[in-house]
């Protein structure tokens, strides 16, 4: 995936971080905490509310495992509906915003 999809979620109304931990999710599917923090440049709290964000929508799982090491547990996200539903609802989004949008311009044009 290219810096387009990214930017192409950002436009569809999703959040900075939500839109780099999407696109690191439709990349791999299953992810840990620290991977997609690592590998989109975010902090652990930011992680955390995308994915809290996704999981009130349906769209992830989260498992904790319990680490080798010392330290914060780890945390893995899977997607847990299908990309292309996720993709069906952000269409589904950007559709109720252009209806509203379409609203507005009607009333602007009776003013006229």
């Amino acid at each position: 995936m290219t810096k387009d999809i990214l930017v192409t979620f950002l436009k569809s109304g999703l959040l900075v971080t939500e839109a780099k931990v999407l696109q690191y999710l439709f990349e791999h599917d299953v992810a840990f905490s620290r991977d997609i923090e690592r590998k989109m440049d975010l902090r652990q709290p930011e992680v955390s509310n995308a994915m809290k964000v996704f999981h009130k929508k349906g769209w992830i799982v989260k498992e904790k495992e319990k680490s080798r090491k010392k330290g914060r547990p780890l945390v893995k996200y899977i997607l847990k509906k299908d990309k292309e539903k996720i993709i069906n609802e952000l269409i589904s989004a950007c559709n109720k915003k252009i209806a509203v949008l379409q609203k507005i311009v009607n009333e602007l044009e009776e003013i006229l």
